[in-house]
C-alpha cells in the first residue's frame, strides 16, 4: 500500500521524466490556487448594567468550507493533494474553522470620589472581564473494520 502511495505521488513527475521512484520517496506539489468560502453570522447586544458598568455579548455563527490546506504552516514533505488533477474534490471544511463563538465582556469603571485622598488613589480605574467560548475543530468521523479471526 505504501508503495503504490509513493507511485501516486510520483507519477506526474514519472511521465515527465521516467526515472525510479525510489528517487524521490516524497514529491510535495506547492502552490497559490487554493480557496476558501467563509459564511458568517454576528449577534452583538451592548447595555449598560449599572452606572459604571457596561455589558457587551456576542455571538458568531459561522462555516468554512475550502480545498484541504493545513492552517498558516507549510505542509509536511509528501502531504499533496489527494486528488492531484482537480484539487475540488479534496474540499471540506477549513482547518480554521470554528462554527460556535460566544464573547462576553464586562466592563466596570470607579466613580469620582469627593474625598482627596479617596479621589487620588481610587478614582477612574477601569477593570474588565472577558469570558470566551468557542466550539472545536470539525471533526470526520472514521469506521474501521477488522476481519473476525477464524476460529479453530
Amino acid at each position: 500500500m505504501l508503495e503504490y502511495r509513493k507511485r501516486g505521488c510520483t507519477r506526474v513527475l514519472n511521465l515527465a521524466t521516467p526515472w525510479p521512484p525510489h528517487l524521490f520517496p516524497n514529491v510535495t506539489a506547492y502552490d497559490s490556487g487554493a480557496t476558501a468560502n467563509y459564511n458568517g453570522m454576528i449577534v452583538s447586544e451592548k447595555w449598560q448594567a449599572a452606572s459604571g458598568v457596561n455589558v457587551i455579548a456576542n455571538y458568531t455563527w459561522s462555516h468554512c468550507i475550502g480545498e484541504a490546506n493545513n492552517g498558516t504552516t507549510t505542509p509536511n514533505p509528501g502531504s499533496n493533494y489527494i486528488h492531484l488533477n482537480d484539487r475540488a474534490l479534496d474540499a471540506g471544511n477549513c482547518s480554521q474553522d470554528r462554527r460556535n463563538i460566544f464573547n462576553l465582556t464586562i466592563v466596570g469603571r470607579t466613580p469620582t470620589f469627593s474625598n482627596k485622598a479617596l479621589k487620588l488613589v481610587a478614582s477612574g480605574w477601569t477593570t474588565s472581564l472577558i469570558y470566551r467560548y468557542q466550539s472545536g475543530r470539525a471533526h470526520a468521523h472514521r469506521i474501521r473494520s477488522r476481519p473476525v479471526a477464524a476460529r479453530v
